[in-house]
């Protein structure tokens, strides 16, 4: 009634805040296995959303390098295999310090997706960013609900893959194995 002031502002932040974790959280519950499989070129995929996101990685001053073996293909959902590269190169802009690298390659009859940056966490085992809600405390002063890499690991599930995170010297590394 009386226009914009601290108080509606910080309503209607917290407002889309919320509608956001819904939106999230709505995903989450209802990715199923149904969705539409077909033969997705995950290599020519992965390259071309990297190169999307090139200019914020710039902005952003972080070192992004990249190691794609071509024509890597994989009966999966388009939807799916985007969401998983979304979010892995979220997590990279929001966390890297300074450098990210990301993998794409072709072990025996297994796919790698390998995505890696530097972090200020300590070493070890750190797979319970994968658990829904939760955050790192690198995640400090980063929107976001700690649902991102849920969603992921759901997805990798779903294709009977298997999801690891590791911090060793200051390098995070997440694999992702299909």
């Amino acid at each position: 009634q009386n226009g914009s002031n601290p108080q509606t502002q910080s309503i209607n932040k917290q407002v889309k805040r919320m509608t956001k974790l819904v939106r999230e959280l709505g995903s989450l519950t209802v990715f199923e296995e149904t969705e539409t499989k077909t033969s997705t070129n995950l290599s020519d995929l992965l390259t071309a959303v990297l190169e999307n996101n090139r200019k914020k990685f710039e902005e952003k001053q972080i070192d992004l390098t990249y190691d794609i073996t071509p024509d890597i293909s994989l009966l999966i959902s388009d939807e799916a295999a985007k969401n998983i590269y979304r979010e892995l190169i979220s997590n990279s802009l929001k966390f890297s310090v300074s450098k990210a690298s990301f993998l794409l390659q072709k072990q025996n009859d297994r796919i790698k997706i390998i995505q890696t940056n530097d972090t200020t966490l300590p070493n070890g085992n750190c797979d319970q960013i994968f658990d829904r809600f939760t955050t790192l405390e690198n995640a400090s002063g980063t929107d976001g609900a700690g649902l991102g890499l849920a969603y992921v690991k759901e997805i990798v599930r779903t294709y009977n893959g298997r999801i690891d995170a590791n911090v060793k010297n200051g390098i995070i590394t997440i694999t992702i194995d299909l």
